[in-house]
């Protein structure tokens, strides 16, 4: 991962959480920029996703969701492109009481470096 200011590298796997039940839904949070904007949740390593699991009011079918490598993320992110309110990743954000999170990528932007 580099940390740069405005570079981010992922590495993989990353993992989505998701409800795999009817209708399949990502777990996902309002950017609370006024919009009506959405952003997925993330996680870059499998400890940090395990701990937003347990620590979140989440219905028991949510799973992790790993895209092992960046063809299978890039698809996964194209398919959320489609989803008009769905705009940004929310990186490694274990919740919390901060309004914004602090890493979220616009998805267009990653799809544009990773395609």
């Amino acid at each position: 991962m580099n940390n740069d200011e405005d570079t981010f590298v992922f590495c993989f796997p990353v993992y989505f959480l998701l409800d795999p039940s009817p209708p399949v839904s990502f777990v996902s949070r309002p950017l609370l920029d006024g919009t009506e904007r959405f952003g997925i949740h993330v996680f870059t390593d499998e400890a940090a996703a395990d701990q937003y699991l347990m620590e979140h009011a989440l219905p028991p079918t949510v799973v992790k969701h790993a895209a092992a490598n960046e063809p299978t993320f890039v698809g996964k992110l194209k398919i959320l492109l489609e989803q008009k309110e769905f705009t940004h990743l929310i990186v490694d954000d274990r919740g919390g009481h901060r309004v914004k999170p602090m890493r979220c990528i616009p998805i267009k932007d990653i799809v544009k470096n990773l395609d």
